[in-house]
């Protein structure tokens, strides 16, 4: 019995900018792809509307033109001083609702989740997002987003 194909996109939202990646994975071999632009950056905070706007269609080109099947997004939480930023908030709905709008199945990712495996990586107990993905990912946020998508479409 073959495995359905998965496509995942991933994303990490903060309040100036949202990280993208997208996955494939057919059951044996996971496949970054390449979209042309994974750092989507937002206009000044004062332009929320049309930060959000634009967040909204960024997400449902990247679903449509990459056959995207999930939508995984980092969850925001609340930090032990201060709060969640709304910026951020509103991101994550503006892809919660592209991802409905498009029919794809969206999950909130909760950062404890890729701690735990970040810790199994930095063990050498799993082999690191960029080993399975054959990439190099220059920053933090683009790995992250990296791995969320890569253990979406693993699951």
């Amino acid at each position: 019995m073959t495995k359905e194909k998965k496509v995942v996109l991933a994303i990490v939202p903060s309040p100036d900018d949202m990280h993208t990646a997208v996955v494939e994975f057919d059951g044996e071999n996971p496949k970054f792809i390449q979209t042309g632009k994974e750092v989507h950056k937002f206009q000044d905070r004062a332009q929320q509307t049309d930060n959000i706007s634009v967040a909204y269609e960024i997400i449902a080109s990247l679903i449509k033109d990459n056959g995207v099947t999930d939508v995984h997004i980092l969850k925001a939480m609340t930090p032990r001083k201060g709060a969640v930023s709304p910026e951020r908030v509103k991101v994550e709905a503006a892809a919660q609702l592209a991802a409905k709008h498009a029919g794809t199945n969206d999950e909130l990712v909760a950062p404890q989740t890729i701690a735990a495996h970040e810790k199994k990586q930095a063990k050498g107990d799993a082999p690191t997002v960029d080993q399975e993905l054959g990439e190099r990912f220059s920053s933090k946020p683009k790995r992250l987003a990296a791995l969320i998508a890569l253990k979406g479409a693993k699951e």
